[in-house]
């Protein structure tokens, strides 16, 4: 679960960052930026009004292994497709359908897995089972924004350029493919 979470926020990242660098680099429209952004967030809170109803007929593990396929599904597809405001919206939903089925999904299979361990062992675990949760959280928005800022830099990007009105490198453009489209499908599958 601690890998399964670390993921689910490292991906978090991935996206929530990659928005805007996506829109000015590689679409060169930040226009699509509040689209791409709604249709993820609108989705995946949507999605959690209905998420309970399918864990009771299926279970969490498999709604979470769905969510994570979604998610797959949406990164590989926008990688691939999204070059109009449909697809664009389309494969964000995905992206936020899965997001939301996972990440709600994981949470609850912590508290039964610690649940289980109490009752298996008759050890409480709810510290550490919560700290490992916490840890997962801050290690995958922590190393995602770290590797960000790598691969970007390594790609050569440069913010100055923008403001002499020069383009950033034709490196820095799929830096922001991989970290938006390929990494998340990497990380996912």
């Amino acid at each position: 679960m601690f890998f399964a979470m670390f993921v689910i926020f490292f991906v978090i990242i991935m996206y929530s960052v990659g928005n805007v660098y996506y829109c000015q680099y590689v679409y060169g429209d930040m226009s699509r930026y509040s689209w791409m952004s709604n249709a993820i967030s609108i989705a995946q809170f949507a999605i959690m009004f209905v998420t309970p109803f399918f864990m009771k007929k299926f279970g969490k593990a498999s709604i979470y292994k769905a969510g994570i396929a979604l998610m797959t599904i949406g990164f590989l597809g926008f990688g691939l497709f999204a070059d109009s405001l449909p697809t664009i919206i389309f494969f964000n939903v995905l992206k936020g359908l899965g997001l939301g089925m996972s990440g709600g999904m994981a949470m609850g299979m912590v508290a039964d897995t610690i649940t289980y361990s109490r009752l298996k062992s008759g050890i409480d675990p709810v510290g550490m089972g919560n700290a490992a949760m916490s840890a997962s959280q801050k290690l995958g928005l922590g190393l995602g924004t770290a590797v960000l800022g790598w691969v970007m830099d390594a790609a050569g990007f440069d913010a100055a350029l923008d403001t002499q009105g020069i383009a950033q490198p034709a490196s820095v453009v799929t830096a922001i493919q991989f970290l938006y489209n390929w990494l998340p499908v990497i990380m996912c599958a």
